[in-house]
C-alpha cells in the first residue's frame, strides 16, 4: 500500500485567497481611517468657526448696546461698516470688514480683528429707528477658508440679532 506523503505548505490557490482577504481587510481599515481623520478635521473647523463668530458676536452686541449713537449707516441704510459714537470719545469706534476679517477700532486705539486668519467672515449692519429708540441689525456670516485643494468650506455659520442701544 502506498500512500501520497504529506507536504508541508499551502497551495497557489490558498495563498491567493488569504493575500486577496488581506487586501480586503486593509482596504476597508484605510477607509474607515481615512473617514475619522476627515470626521475628526470637520468637527474641529466646525468648533473653530462656532467660537469665531460667538466671540465677535458678542463683541459687536457689547459695544453696540453701550453706543450713544449709530454715525454709519445711516438709518434705513445697510453696509459692511459699522460706526458708533461712544460715550465721552471723540474718535468713534468702527467695526469693518479687512481682507475678509472683521475688524474692530476704537477711538484711537490700535486696529484688532475679531476673527482670526483661518476663517472669512462677512457682515452686514442695519440702522433702524423707532421714535427715540435706535437699534442695529447684525448679520454675521462666518466660515472656514477654502483651500486651493477643496471645492467647498469644511464648515460655516449664520447669527443675525438685533441689538437696542442703551440710552
Amino acid at each position: 500500500m502506498s500512500l501520497v506523503p504529506y507536504k508541508k505548505g499551502f497551495t497557489l490557490m490558498e495563498v491567493l485567497l488569504y493575500l486577496s482577504l488581506a487586501l480586503v481587510m486593509v482596504a476597508i481599515l484605510g477607509r474607515i481611517g481615512i473617514d475619522v481623520l476627515e470626521g475628526r478635521v470637520k468637527a474641529k473647523a466646525q468648533e473653530t468657526v462656532l467660537h469665531e463668530a460667538t466671540f465677535a458676536f458678542e463683541t459687536m452686541q457689547q459695544t453696540i448696546a453701550a453706543a450713544e449713537t449709530v454715525l454709519y449707516p445711516v438709518t434705513g441704510l445697510s453696509s459692511s461698516t459699522l460706526s458708533l459714537r461712544m460715550e465721552g470719545v471723540s474718535t468713534p469706534t468702527v467695526f469693518a470688514l479687512e481682507n475678509g476679517r472683521l475688524t474692530m477700532r476704537e477711538g484711537d486705539e490700535d486696529l484688532v480683528f475679531l476673527t482670526g486668519e483661518h476663517v472669512r467672515a462677512n457682515v452686514l449692519f442695519s440702522n433702524h429707528r423707532m421714535d427715540t429708540t435706535e437699534s442695529v441689525r447684525i448679520e454675521l456670516d462666518v466660515a472656514t477658508v477654502t483651500y486651493d485643494s477643496m471645492q467647498y468650506s469644511l464648515a460655516t455659520t449664520s447669527v443675525a440679532s438685533t441689538v437696542t442701544m442703551r440710552k
